[in-house]
């Protein structure tokens, strides 16, 4: 097969499929750099959920749509709320381009139930070359996981897209995975498209190996004719070496269906020498093609245990590798490469192979990179999947337990005990405990246990609870005597004394209360200072001196993975774990990220999160200028708990926020959202917030609309802008409706109370509103 391609591009294109390969399965091992806590599994809206994103969908503001869909498209919840075929299509083709990009890739979450005309109409948003490249990569998104649902139609066009060179290589690589999970289901005419890019001399070079990769996700449905062809790459030693991986990876899915003459050529290619006289690139590229031979004989022990020997010999090397030499294997870019394939063993890895890598982990000649490519990429895959041997889970809690053995390794077994989670045992537990209790270790030991307890979250010990909430508790009041300017009005919360192991030994001081159950809505809830009492000693006292032992580890380190370990206690969160969380967005303890996790890891609490802490987080939103992070995290949080349950007068608080400043739709979304368990209350954001569009009319009867105005009226005194735009409302209903529609009775009585309310107010608004009900009820009085 001949392409025409330059040695620079047939090179970068290698290099950049190594560099996939590489993020695929590398595991970050830093210790101050895990990701923000992600919300908790909701795997379908709750019928209030439902209901608010309905209505919010709904809204004649296009933006608060926007921001609906895009919830539900992070939510993963576009399948379960049915929307209808003529929906989708209108949303394809809305003159907005950020709504119709945003649709595209939502549509994407349908999978195989997405109607056809869906499917051509994400199509056509392809084809024009000039078009908006935003809205060309979502269709294309969108169109990836349709599987066997995908039309021929769409088959071909993703098809022709590998030949496209704007596309990066995520995205073709993406498409290449697409056309093969339509399996059986592959159209013949997309087979013959994908065969023609593989071996037209005319081809680019990377459309052939993007077809290729695209016939290896066939798998088991590959026809013979493909398997022939992969079966002759892969013999062909002059061939191309990543197309001999791409035929390696196909000719590996074939599974059980595999013939004794591909396994015998698969065995035959890993045998095979490297290129002779190679450089340190063509070196590379043919150890890439052993581990993808290897990951497709499914890792029998003969090769397990070469593998193991590779990573032996390159953690005790003769002598420090020539400065030439480096970037000659993968193991010098990605240590531990060997592991990483050896971890997809599982439950059927060799005895030999775990009894070599734990007497490697335990060997005090063993480098601590060794040790950290073996806890991180084998043993602490397989505590994850539940396949971690229990001689092996011994061997790892006797090294916890032995005060002999090296600092590292302790630290590397107490992680990787956390990572069993349900699995691990009572003993390792109380083990993890004592660990982080004990002050007299080292600040690096304690944090690993630390970081165990995270990783077990609800299955932690009891007592390991109150610790977390000591290192939250003693950051915070940290954070606060940092301020250069701090707030008065925000409440200290006491650290309660011995239970941060990672701060210094404090001196008795009460212990902080928990929460009152105060109505924060309320005249005093602008500040949300009910959370813990003002302690004048710790708002003048200088910041604690650092604890002992503590390796020189930055002291934010402890309560950046406190957060989320107490978040990861989920409905089993005791109250004193809110109210330190609470603390810490009050504070802004730890890093500029830390409140943002603050938050977030209340969220894990679900629908269980109490009421009082749901209208303290919605009291943080009236702060003056929040952290824009920080507000979205909270708008996310009470999203999943909603606003229940909740009084006429919190409702006009939530409405009167509308008017601060600009609409928001943003914000108009969330409301929605929040208050889906009442029809009455989504109605009054629909009409009552503040919004740039006005919903129309004719969609609600007048009277629901001002007996909802009426309803709320009395709480609104204290909401002077809510209250004029109730006014403005209340005009505007009667001056359009009236003009075509008689006084009738529903709407009479929806009147008389509204015109006492009016007059109570003489604001120029409320007077308008006032003649203009008085005229109506005494229009229809003549009409009798």
């Amino acid at each position: 097969m001949g392409h025409h391609t330059t040695p620079q591009a047939r090179a970068a294109l290698r290099g950049g499929f190594i560099a996939l390969a590489s993020l695929a399965c590398m595991h970050l091992t830093a210790l101050a750099s895990e990701p923000m806590p992600r919300m908790p599994p909701e795997r379908q809206p709750a019928t209030w959920q439902q209901a608010g994103i309905e209505a919010a969908l709904t809204d004649p503001d296009f933006v608060v749509q926007y921001h609906a869909l895009d919830y539900c498209l992070r939510k993963k919840w576009v399948a379960q709320l049915h929307f209808s075929t003529e929906q989708w299509l209108k949303w394809l083709g809305h003159e907005n381009l950020e709504v119709k990009a945003l649709a595209a890739e939502e549509a994407g979450q349908l999978s195989a139930q997405m109607p056809a005309e869906v499917q051509r109409a994400l199509a056509s948003l392809r084809k024009p070359q000039d078009a908006d490249t935003q809205v060309r990569q979502a269709a294309t998104r969108g169109l990836l996981p349709l599987g066997a649902g995908m039309i021929p139609e769409v088959q071909l066009e993703l098809a022709a897209a590998l030949n496209e060179a704007p596309l990066d290589y995520e995205l073709h690589l993406q498409i290449c995975q697409a056309l093969g999970q339509t399996g059986a289901a592959m159209a013949p005419a997309t087979l013959e498209a994908l065969l023609a890019l593989m071996k037209d001399p005319q081809t680019a070079a990377s459309a052939g190996i993007y077809a290729a990769k695209a016939l290896a996700h066939l798998g088991p449905h590959m026809p013979p004719q493909v398997r022939d062809l992969m079966l002759g790459l892969l013999r062909d030693a002059r061939a191309d070496i990543t197309l001999r991986s791409t035929a390696a990876e196909a000719l590996g899915r074939l599974g059980p269906q595999m013939p004794p003459e591909v396994r015998q050529a698969l065995q035959a290619a890993y045998a095979g020498p490297p290129p002779a006289k190679a450089d340190a690139d063509a070196r590379k590229y043919h150890a890439l093609f052993h581990q993808q031979v290897a990951e497709a004989l499914g890792l029998p022990p003969d090769f397990q245990q070469a593998l193991l020997d590779r990573f032996l010999k390159a953690a005790h090397p003769p002598q420090p590798p020539q400065p030439e030499e480096f970037g000659a294997t993968p193991e010098t870019d990605l240590p531990g490469a060997e592991l990483r394939i050896l971890a997809k063993a599982g439950a059927h890895a060799s005895p030999a192979v775990l009894h070599a890598l734990l007497a490697e982990f335990q060997s005090a000649a063993a480098s601590d990179a060794t040790r950290e490519s073996i806890a991180g990429y084998f043993f602490q895959p397989l505590a994850e999947r539940g396949e971690l041997p229990p001689e092996v889970q011994r061997v790892l809690l006797a090294c916890v337990q032995d005060e002999k053995a090296s600092l590292q390794a302790r630290s590397l077994a107490a992680e990787t005990l956390g990572h069993l989670g349900a699995a691990a045992s009572p003993e390792a537990k109380q083990a993890l405990l004592l660990l982080l209790q004990n002050k007299e270790l080292k600040h690096s030991l304690r944090f690993s246990a630390l970081l165990a307890m995270e990783q077990l979250g609800p299955h932690m010990p009891p007592e390991a609870g109150p610790v977390l909430v000591g290192i939250v508790e003693r950051n915070s009041v940290v954070g606060r005597a940092r301020s250069s300017a701090p707030d008065p009005s925000q409440p200290v919360v006491a650290p309660t004394p011995g239970k941060d192991p990672f701060g210094p030994s404090p001196t008795p001081s009460p212990a902080a209360p928990p929460p009152p159950a105060e109505d924060p809505f309320g005249s005093s809830a602008a500040s949300p200072a009910a959370v813990a009492p003002p302690a004048a000693a710790a708002n003048s006292a200088p910041p604690p001196a650092p604890a002992a032992n503590t390796d020189g580890m930055p002291d934010e380190f402890p309560i950046e993975h406190a957060v989320p370990a107490l978040g990861n206690l989920g409905e089993k969160m005791p109250p004193e774990a809110q109210t330190a969380l609470l603390g810490v967005i009050l504070h802004q303890a730890g890093t500029r990220q830390t409140p943002w996790d603050a938050a977030y890891a209340l969220a894990q609490m679900g629908d269980k999160l109490p009421l009082h802490m749901q209208q303290l987080l919605v009291a943080l939103l009236h702060q003056p200028e929040p952290d824009f992070a920080l507000r979205i995290a909270i708008y996310r949080t009470l999203g999943v708990s909603g606003l229940h349950p909740i009084t006429d007068a919190q409702v006009a608080e939530l409405l009167a926020m509308t008017y601060a400043g600009e609409p928001d739709p943003e914000l108009r979304f969330y409301l929605h959202l929040w208050l889906g368990r009442s029809p009455a209350h989504l109605q009054a954001v629909r009409w009552l917030g503040n919004t740039q569009t006005d919903p129309p009319l004719g969609d609600t009867s007048p009277q629901d609309i001002l007996s909802l105005i009426s309803r709320l009226w009395p709480h609104s005194a204290a909401h002077p802008a809510l209250r004029h735009a109730m006014a403005r409302r209340t005009h505007q209903i009667l001056t359009t409706h009236l003009k075509s529609h008689p006084l009738d009775e529903p709407l009479r009585k929806a009147l008389r109370p509204l015109a006492t309310q009016l007059a109570t107010d003489p604001a120029p608004d409320c007077a308008t509103a006032l003649r203009a009900v008085r005229s109506a009820l005494t229009a229809g009085e003549k009409a009798r």
